[in-house]
């Protein structure tokens, strides 16, 4: 163990040498998506207006001693197997890691299936979750607090920026998106391309998606102290604008779980878990951490 994890939280500013002078663009495209391995472990069906409608589960199988199942809640416009290579060192190291639907209900299914199919009941069960998934994550603790064994949540979407004012709308919006604020030329360069060239990554949330998003964290607000006692790494991105860190640090002090990790990536925007470079960092974090707090059980 070195000496940053003896802290219960601290700073990174270590971008990797090599690449710190590419831009967000080239950062994002030496990520290439990459499918899982296991393709629909379970059958999943949502039926809308009379139609049912398949839903895309996704599973890195594990591939040593089985130490837990990691259940992965993907950010809003992101999809399951950009991520096919992300989660290859948990599974070497004995746990599994599951992608799969981004809405409540659904995500309530798919985690009890996977349990119930592979029989993991007595097995220890984490949260992953990324940005509009880590907002979901904390409403599943608060909703099931003796179920899962840690959680773990970078840049949630607890509260929006203090710049980000969304307010509620009514429901003809619901197919409209809300308009893109431009950051600057080199974020605007990689969200462009994402636009014209990833039809499967949503760059614009939509209106009903933001009403969805404002409901929950209503919800989430309201039961601020129903978050359980359980081991929970979570970190931040310094320069995010899309999420309030303010109220992300104002909750890790709430938080008084021994085993907790909060980090705070001085120099990381919202988006740069897509970017080679610092998901590894990230990952890296997060697997010591996980290791750690085994050690330590």
């Amino acid at each position: 163990m070195d000496n940053k994890h003896k802290q219960a939280s601290y700073l990174v500013n270590n971008e990797r040498k090599d690449n710190n002078q590419d831009s967000y663009l080239i950062k994002f495209l030496r990520n290439i998506p990459q499918e899982f391995p296991v393709q629909n472990p379970i059958d999943l069906t949502e039926k809308i207006r009379k139609t049912e409608f398949k839903l895309h589960t996704v599973e890195y199988p594990n591939e040593g001693q089985l130490q837990g199942v990691i259940f992965v809640l993907q950010e809003y416009g992101g999809y399951c197997d950009f991520y096919g290579h992300y989660f290859k060192d948990l599974a070497n190291q004995g746990r599994r890691g599951d992608s799969g639907p981004n809405l409540m209900d659904d995500q309530w299914r798919f985690i009890d299936k996977i349990v119930e199919k592979f029989e993991l009941q007595e097995v220890n069960k984490y949260l992953f979750g990324l940005s509009f998934g880590g907002l979901i994550c904390m409403r599943m603790l608060q909703i099931r607090p003796s179920f899962f064994n840690g959680a773990i949540l970078h840049a949630p979407q607890l509260a929006n920026h203090e710049s980000n004012h969304i307010g509620k709308r009514c429901c003809c919006y619901r197919n409209k998106y809300l308009p893109a604020k431009s950051t600057n030329q080199e974020y605007d360069e990689f969200a462009n391309f994402v636009k014209a060239n990833r039809n499967l990554m949503i760059m614009q949330i939509q209106y009903n998606m933001a009403n969805y998003v404002l409901n929950l964290q209503d919800l989430y607000s309201k039961e601020i102290d129903k978050i359980p006692n359980i081991p929970i790494f979570l970190s931040i991105a310094g320069k995010d604008l899309v999420v309030s860190n303010g109220h992300i640090n104002e909750v890790s002090k709430q938080l008084k779980h021994p085993q907790n990790m909060f980090v705070t990536y001085e120099d990381q925007l919202h988006s740069s878990f897509y970017f080679d470079g610092f998901y590894q960092q990230l990952m890296k974090d997060i697997h010591d951490w996980l290791v750690d707090i085994n050690i330590q059980n």
